[in-house]
């Protein structure tokens, strides 16, 4: 009976899918992990500091210039399929573009200004000015990307999108790494992400110009302008810093308080948790378009089943995969070093927090995909200012297990806020905790 139900949960298309994308995204991961493992091996320390500052900075840019473009366009491609004008995306797509190099533009000229005009005194570091004209040569192509890996999304190109996001992306940065090595000159890897990034972004834009020219929409669209896109979008990039800066502030404290090596200690149990994060992400991946096409087309109750089927597989595949990191943590910790152990129960205050997660459902995915961006805008600045708090009287105090309480809290904190007024709106449970109980154990 189990297995049968088993075999049928999987020729299921969503799960399908899902596990395909779990399946890409785990290789990706294994490749960035291949590259990291190469570059800390054969570059000088410095150089290895320069990367990862390089990788932080370009994360946190990149967020700024797409404004949040890239979530906004799965929701908007949705919407457009749900009134049967899906062709419309091609404007949309143009209009993306135009605000994407605008954006860009502004960007690099408040930096050339405040690095070469005004002579801000922490640019004119040498190390600090190489390394951000690096960023700025790559973030073009690198938002661009980003763009286009959501676009082919929207565009039902879902293995493409995840080969370019996850196979392309870090199989092209250790291709390079490993020519740099062969010829002793890791000094490159900076160029080597730029090129990496210039790649994809010419094969990605390729592959929707020659999608969109099966589509010959009549005329230009002005059923979503400038205006709306930017409305729509802003709210998605505050969310997004957001999430980036409580994923960041307990670092930065802890470096305040303590040292690095205590940040090394935390990093590691933050980067073994956030393997968890893979799965959600991965079914998100499947999902987005879908859940802005139901919604906007007024089909909650095919909605519901897409989100339940989701969650559930979320939970099952989730679950194992904490258990196991939980029984053999100091097996896991110990492979970074011995004293590395000494962070298993910041590792396993914030499992509990993913825990919490996978039993919530895609909380933020929904409320981006159904117009609710926002409304998830607010959530998240709520969550920060709970993040930053907690973190600057924990962390003082507890260490490495204050930041883990700070994190994982501020973590429960959004998404069981977000799932209380997503079921008050819409009467759609994202969770699998069953609100008819708890009403009725109330009354």
């Amino acid at each position: 009976m189990l297995v049968s139900k088993t075999i049928q949960n999987l020729k299921d298309n969503l799960v399908r899918k899902s596990i395909n994308v779990l399946i890409l995204r785990v290789l990706g991961a294994t490749l960035q992990i291949a590259v990291l493992l190469l570059i800390t091996n054969f570059a000088e320390e410095e150089l290895v500091g320069k990367y990862n500052y390089f990788n932080s900075i370009i994360i946190l840019l990149g967020a700024v210039i797409l404004l949040g473009m890239n979530t906004a366009f799965l929701q908007f491609s949705g919407k457009l399929e749900a009134i049967g004008d899906f062709k419309e995306i091609v404007f949309l797509y143009r209009k993306k573009i135009i605000i994407l190099i605008s954006t860009f533009s502004l960007s690099l000229l408040i930096y050339l200004a405040l690095a070469y005009l005004f002579n801000i005194p922490y640019l004119q570091d040498p190390e600090i000015k190489f390394v951000l004209d690096k960023v700025f040569c790559a973030l073009l192509p690198y938002t661009l990307t980003l763009l286009n890996i959501e676009v082919l999304r929207a565009l039902d190109f879902l293995y493409l999108s995840e080969l370019l996001r996850n196979i392309g992306r870090f199989g092209l940065l250790l291709l390079f790494v490993l020519v740099l090595i062969l010829k002793d000159n890791i000094i490159y890897i900076l160029d080597a992400f730029i090129l990496s990034f210039v790649v994809l972004a010419l094969i990605s834009t390729f592959v929707i110009i020659y999608r969109f020219w099966s589509f010959k929409p009549l005329k230009a669209s002005k059923k979503i302008g400038f205006r709306e896109i930017i409305k729509t979008s802003f709210p998605m990039s505050f969310g997004l810093l957001s999430l980036l800066i409580m994923q960041s502030v307990d670092v930065y404290v802890l470096e305040l308080y303590y040292s690095f090596t205590v940040v090394a200690y935390y990093g590691v149990a933050i980067k073994i948790s956030s393997v968890v994060a893979i799965i959600l992400s991965s079914i998100n991946a499947t999902i987005a378009p879908k859940i802005s096409k139901l919604f906007f087309g007024e089909n909650m109750q095919e909605l519901r089943k897409v989100i339940l089927k989701a969650t559930t597989l979320n939970m099952i595949l989730t679950v194992p995969l904490i258990l196991f990191i939980i029984l053999f943590s100091d097996l896991i910790l110990s492979f970074f070093g011995e004293s590395y152990v000494i962070a298993k129960q910041a590792l396993y205050i914030i499992l509990f927090g993913q825990t919490i997660n996978a039993f919530c459902g895609p909380v933020g995915l929904y409320l981006n995909m159904t117009g609710k961006q926002v409304l998830f805008q607010k959530i998240l600045i709520f969550a920060l200012i709970i993040n930053l708090g907690m973190n600057f009287i924990l962390i003082p105090k507890y260490e490495m297990i204050g930041a883990s309480i700070s994190t994982a809290f501020s973590f429960i904190f959004w998404n069981i806020g977000g799932l209380i007024l997503v079921y008050k709106k819409d009467k759609v449970n994202l969770s699998l905790f069953n609100f008819n109980k708890i009403r009725s154990f109330r009354r």
